[in-house]
C-alpha cells in the first residue's frame, strides 16, 4: 500500500505505509488498546495522526510504534492529569483519528534517519500540534476547534 499525501503541492510517497483507525473519544479505551496491540508492531517507526473526518494532519511522531500509540490513547482516559502540551493536546482532541505508520526496518532506516524523516514530515505537513505549540496556546483550559486551523 502506498500513502500519497499532497501538501502545498509537495508529495510524499512511501511504500508499505499501514494505517489504523483509532477512536480518541475516550470511549472503549480497552478495545482501542487491544486494536493497537493486535495491529501495530513493537518496532521503531514513524507515524502520522490525522482526523478521520477531514484528514487534517494533527501530529507527527517517531518511536516504538505500539508504545507511542498506547501512550497517546491513554491520554484520553478519564482522570488523566498530566499537564504538558502533548498530554493536553491528546486529552482534549477526543475524535476519530486515522494513524498512518511505517516501520524503520521497512525503510532500512536507523533511529537517526527516522528522526530526520519525522523532522521533514513536520516541516512539510505542519501538524496542528506543532502550530498550537508554536502559538503557545495549549493550556489546560483551551478548546481545540479543527475548523480554525489549516495545514
Amino acid at each position: 500500500m502506498e500513502l500519497l499525501i499532497e501538501k502545498n503541492k509537495k508529495l510524499i510517497n512511501l511504500k508499505n505505509i499501514k494505517e489504523i483507525d483509532i477512536d480518541h473519544s475516550g470511549k472503549a479505551h480497552k478495545e482501542q488498546c487491544k486494536r493497537i496491540s493486535s495491529s501495530v508492531p513493537k518496532e521503531l517507526g514513524l507515524y502520522v495522526y490525522t482526523s478521520a473526518q477531514d484528514n487534517k494532519v494533527l501530529y507527527v511522531g517517531e518511536g516504538i510504534l505500539q508504545n507511542r500509540l498506547w501512550r497517546h490513547i491513554n491520554k484520553t482516559k478519564p482522570g488523566h492529569n498530566q499537564k504538558d502540551e502533548r498530554n493536553i493536546f491528546f486529552h482534549l482532541l477526543k475524535i476519530q483519528m486515522k494513524v498512518f505508520y511505517v516501520e524503520a526496518s521497512v525503510l532500512n532506516f536507523s533511529k537517526k534517519k527516522i528522526g530526520q524523516l519525522e523532522s521533514a514530515y513536520k516541516l512539510l505537513l505542519n501538524p496542528l500540534y506543532d502550530q498550537m505549540v508554536e502559538a503557545n496556546i495549549l493550556k489546560e483550559n483551551c478548546k481545540i476547534d479543527l475548523n480554525e486551523w489549516e495545514n
